[in-house]
């Protein structure tokens, strides 16, 4: 389970070495190093700084903070916790705390998972 966390994380590297996931940036970089993380990492970078979906945001944050957590990365961490804070916190944070998927069933549930998994396993109280 870590080594699957570490190399989605890749705890190692700052925040600025990455590229959003979508980008062409990430495209080039797997063409030019055929590294197939591409210098993106769903978890770190592109999803905790920019607004996606609220389940794709609440995704992010989560994976980079828990996993981070139990891989001790402190990058993927703070990562994790600036997602978590400016995006399902702030930016996705009114109304009942569901508004892009309270009408679809789907979604809503991956999204309140999400919200449970934080509060189950958030590694400080101000994490949860």
């Amino acid at each position: 389970m870590k080594n699957y966390w570490r190399a989605w994380l890749q705890p190692g590297l700052p925040t600025s070495a990455f590229v959003h996931p979508q980008s062409r940036d990430a495209i080039d970089y797997w063409k030019r190093n055929h590294d197939w993380r591409g210098r993106a990492s769903f978890f770190r970078d592109g999803y905790n700084f920019a607004v996606s979906t609220q389940n794709f945001n609440h995704t992010a944050a989560m994976g980079a903070l828990l996993g981070g957590a139990m891989i001790d990365g402190d990058n993927p961490m703070a990562d994790g916790r600036h997602g978590l804070e400016h995006l399902p916190l702030r930016f996705w944070g009114f109304l009942d705390g569901t508004t892009q998927e309270m009408l679809d069933h789907y979604y809503l549930s991956i999204t309140l998972q999400r919200q449970k998994m934080f509060a189950d396993f958030g590694p400080t109280p101000i994490d949860g």
